[in-house]
């Protein structure tokens, strides 16, 4: 029947209704749940609602957004609200409706829109014009579930029409009012990432259960992704210990590091294999740029696994390569 969820009625055993898990056992906490709605539905009800539920279950498992942050139906209450959020703006595609007044207030847009209340109006006084609207700004792109964006200042200058020069200033007074966390770049050509402080959020934050570990472990974990590669030098430095330690100030998941290590080991095996001039990569700060740019790519998980399996093909066959150098000239009898 496929990796579903599903209700079968048997109306012979103690349970009338049970629910199926996708590997063909009985799901304990959903057949005892459709029982206890025998007591308050009526019987032809019960198997319509039960088939609301199921439906409910079966796409939550299969939609990317919520395996992306890892809501469980079965979770905390955060993770059922966001469930049912995203199930009914998205798949759904309901219409947000606010009585407050009794009469029915409609909203235009059932996505890409932003909680502005009291959070928003707490900031109002702390700050200047431009400081506002780079708040503002911060607000309307940040990651709902963790008040967090990455951009660089060229790009929010751009996009708010000011020079780089006023932005510096304004998230300078973001942060020095309590409003921003800010998590400057490694350097121009990098993004940095800016966390929205709580009291001036209006969402609830669910961070990692997981958070980046301690500094020292972090930068273990980056020594020994280098040197998994055999195309990369095995010595780490202290300017790789710098430069790892302001990755994990900014806060860069150890996922995009080794993405970006992918990335870099990939394109240097192929301009290896097609004999271009070039040694081995002696440091950290060879991946800078693609450890940024594996965060601003929008791919699958499968993308990431498909390249880890043909960054090893390539170096196997670049040793294979190295070890059987092409000899120039006739052999001698």
């Amino acid at each position: 029947m496929g990796n579903v969820y599903r209700l079968i009625s048997t109306p012979q055993f103690e349970f009338p209704y049970q629910v199926v898990r996708p590997d063909g056992l009985p799901d304990a906490s959903l057949t005892l749940f459709a029982r206890e709605q025998m007591q308050s539905l009526s019987a032809s009800s019960v198997p319509l609602y039960l088939r609301e539920i199921i439906a409910l279950v079966n796409w939550s498992d299969s939609d990317t957004v919520v395996r992306r942050y890892k809501w469980r139906i079965d979770g905390p209450p955060t993770d059922v609200r966001n469930i049912l959020r995203e199930y009914l703006t998205v798949a759904a595609k309901c219409k947000l409706t606010s009585r407050a007044d009794g009469l029915g207030i409609k909203g235009k847009q059932t996505t890409g829109w932003f909680a502005a209340g009291r959070e928003v109006a707490r900031a109002l006084p702390l700050l200047s014009d431009g400081a506002f609207k780079v708040y503002i700004y911060l607000c309307l792109n940040a990651d709902r579930t963790t008040g967090r964006l990455n951009i660089d200042q060229s790009r929010l200058a751009k996009a708010l029409q000011k020079s780089r020069r006023s932005i510096v200033t304004y998230t300078e007074e973001l942060r020095r009012q309590g409003i921003c966390r800010v998590f400057s770049a490694i350097n121009q050509h990098l993004a940095g990432n800016i966390e929205i402080s709580d009291p001036f959020w209006p969402y609830e934050k669910q961070l990692p259960a997981s958070p980046l570990a301690g500094l020292a472990e972090y930068t273990q974990r980056i020594r020994s992704l280098m040197q998994t590669h055999q195309c990369v030098a095995k010595t780490f430095g202290p300017a790789d210990e710098k430069l790892a330690a302001d990755l994990f100030g900014r806060q860069v998941p150890l996922v995009q590091v080794e993405r970006g290590l992918l990335l870099g080991c990939a394109r240097k095996y192929v301009a290896l294999l097609n004999g271009q001039p070039s040694g081995p990569i002696t440091s950290l700060k060879y991946f800078s740029i693609v450890i940024d740019e594996a965060a601003q790519l929008q791919v699958s998980a499968d993308y990431w696994q498909y390249l880890r399996m043909r960054t090893d093909r390539l170096e196997r066959q670049w040793i294979e390569k190295a070890s059987h150098p092409k000899v120039n000239g006739s052999h001698n009898s």
